[in-house]
């Protein structure tokens, strides 16, 4: 409905009282012009018949969400995250996360299986200082370099990454905190919040129901996996699979599982289960794939209230998944794993010698800066540099610069190389037909 210019009414009608003569006449002309806008006003501000009505939560449920919100823009926590049956860990992973608002640090360490009964450790760090991200493994062990840091910028949307889940939020994610896993996340990150909170910004709930006590709110979010799928070009990607050390079979079986996820809905539906008895925190979640089968129950236990922040939390967040739901055929009722994530320490400061940045110094570390311009012209959007002895930055070898050409200037290169090769063999040729003249 177009707008109503109600003081252009008035200043006619006005107008109109003005030129009348007689005072009665003024007086119905008065009384006519606000009879007249109040009632447009009136229906104006009626809602439309066709306009969907939203689903809101109770005033108290916001109130003690924002109360959460508010508790977490500072804290720190160790958590570990232990795999019911995994090839890959020899025991539970370790996790420091630290929050400042919008700043975020994190270092995960595991014990990760490199042979049938040997194991080394794996360290791997994520920080951020609210422009650059950076994603690094200090430690390395029979690499060529003994560690390799990525510096991204989170604002640069041409970036290949930008859409891809970088950070794992752990403990975090699983407790129903949202915290940013992607560049375009991280872009508009001002602090950690619950994850109803952070849904209820971009849509409303479709469902607002109760189970006992507890309140079920449920959301259609998008899907990421089907996200992802619908980005790729099939063609593009037959040919990159194809490329590596994959069976025909393989490959047919990828690029089926990518086609059946083209062919998806983009939304799948996310239920909370908040309980009163800890200030409306999450306690449990259900995650169901597009066409509407559960993959993912995730219950929280083991509450415990802390009262400098005045928030619950709890120790233990169990996530079962089921058989890949995205992948057919399956079992959908059979769980094809089950991660327990256990809170071990807390606190609402960061330590003082948590760093925000990432710089690594050590000889031979490889950098992947892709914030420069340079990134931005390479074919892989980063610029390597080495850690020389010195602790200077050298600029990647001459077989980094060629994989990051495009075919035009590979294809420039190589005549000039030619012509180059070519010419000094010509000389004795033209010398030669010159003297035969």
């Amino acid at each position: 409905m177009k707008s109503i210019n109600f003081s252009k009414i008035f200043r006619y009608g006005l107008r109109s009282a003005v030129f009348c003569k007689h005072r009665v006449s003024k007086l119905l002309v008065v009384y006519s012009l606000l009879f007249f806008a109040t009632a447009l006003a009136v229906a104006h501000g009626q809602p439309s018949t066709n306009r969907s009505v939203s689903i809101t939560l109770p005033n108290d449920v916001l109130i003690q969400l924002q109360q959460q919100a508010t508790a977490l823009k500072t804290i720190s926590l160790l958590c570990t995250e232990k795999y019911d049956s995994s090839a890959a860990y020899d025991g539970p992973i370790s996790n420091l996360i630290c929050f400042a608002t919008n700043c975020f640090y994190s270092r995960q360490e595991c014990l990760q299986f490199v042979a049938p009964g040997k194991s080394e450790l794996d360290i791997h760090e994520d920080s951020f200082d609210g422009k650059f991200y950076y994603f690094g493994n200090p430690a390395l062990t029979g690499f060529a370099n003994p560690a390799v840091l990525a510096k991204y910028q989170v604002n640069d949307s041409s970036d290949p990454d930008y859409e891809r889940e970088l950070f794992d939020t752990s403990y975090l994610d699983k407790a129903g905190i949202f915290a940013p896993k992607s560049l375009e996340a991280m872009n508009d990150f001002q602090y950690l919040e619950p994850q109803v909170l952070h849904i209820l910004g971009t849509t409303d709930p479709v469902k607002v129901s109760t189970n006992g006590k507890s309140l079920e709110i449920s959301f259609l979010v998008d899907d990421g996996a089907i996200s992802e799928a619908k980005r790729i070009d099939i063609k593009k990607q037959k040919t990159v699979l194809e490329a590596r050390p994959h069976t025909e079979q393989s490959v047919a079986t990828e690029l089926d599982r990518l086609k059946k996820l083209q062919g998806m809905p983009t939304k799948h539906q996310v239920t909370f289960i908040l309980d009163p008895q800890y200030g409306f925190a999450t306690v449990g979640r259900k995650i169901f794939d597009p066409i509407g089968i559960e993959s993912t129950d995730v219950e929280c236990s083991e509450w415990r209230h802390y009262d400098g922040a005045n928030i619950w939390l709890p120790s233990q967040c169990v996530s079962k998944v089921y058989a890949d739901a995205y992948a057919a055929p399956m079992n959908r009722h059979e769980v094809g794993s089950t991660v327990t994530y256990e809170l071990m320490d807390i606190s609402f400061t960061v330590p003082d010698n948590v760093k925000f940045q990432l710089s690594y110094t050590n000889p031979g570390s490889s950098i992947r800066d892709r914030t420069d311009a340079l990134a931005r012209r390479s074919a892989t959007h980063e610029t390597v540099y080495t850690v020389a002895a010195s602790g200077a930055l050298l600029k990647e070898s001459a077989d980094h610069v060629w994989a990051n050409m495009g075919l035009r200037k590979k294809a420039v290169t190589i005549a000039i190389m030619c012509v180059l090769m070519v010419a000094p063999a010509m000389v004795p040729l033209v010398r030669h037909f010159k003297n035969r003249k």
